[in-house]
């Protein structure tokens, strides 16, 4: 599994409360929807959101999430440093200055659990999400057609009325 850093989705620092993680999770989610975003990949960043904000949102998850992106930047930082001394050792060697895409594993089979099913939940959520706003526009839609209907309606009746009334003053 490729790593993501979730406090980089929601686009908050480590350091973030709560109530900071939650903020930016609705903005971005506001941001983001696809029913107002209408780019290719507006579904895709929603269930991203969604899911890292399900394991930043829930304390015990943030715990095992963050000691292992934790460990998760010290391989990094080890990584950069041993391919900095191979490339001097090297500078002709053009694989050792492209970066491969490594797998991260975590440790902790808590955390990929959660994560498996944080991203199950995040697609769900994201799919009844559309789903509710395409039935609200249905409900908006028909809501906004009876009312039209009504008003013409009364529009007609009160037309006839004051038609009425002139012909009857004549």
């Amino acid at each position: 599994m490729n790593f993501i850093d979730y406090y980089t989705v929601l686009e908050v620092p480590a350091s973030s409360s709560a109530a900071e993680i939650k903020s930016s999770y609705r903005s971005l989610v506001k941001k983001y929807h696809p029913d107002i975003n209408h780019r290719a990949d507006a579904t895709a960043k929603m269930q991203l959101l969604n899911e890292a904000y399900l394991i930043l949102s829930d304390l015990q998850a943030k715990g095992l999430y963050d000691s292992e992106r934790k460990r998760y930047y010290e391989e990094r930082a080890s990584k950069s440093q041993s391919r900095q001394s191979d490339s001097t050792q090297s500078a002709n060697n053009a694989s050792s200055k492209t970066e491969s895409a490594t797998e991260f594993h975590f440790q902790s089979d808590i955390l990929n659990d959660w994560i498996d099913k944080a991203r199950k939940q995040a697609k769900d959520i994201t799919a009844q999400a559309i789903k509710d706003t395409g039935g609200i526009m249905k409900e908006a839609g028909a809501g906004f057609l009876q009312g039209l209907i009504r008003a013409i309606l009364w529009i007609i009746v009160l037309g006839v009325i004051f038609m009425f009334r002139q012909s009857c003053k004549s």
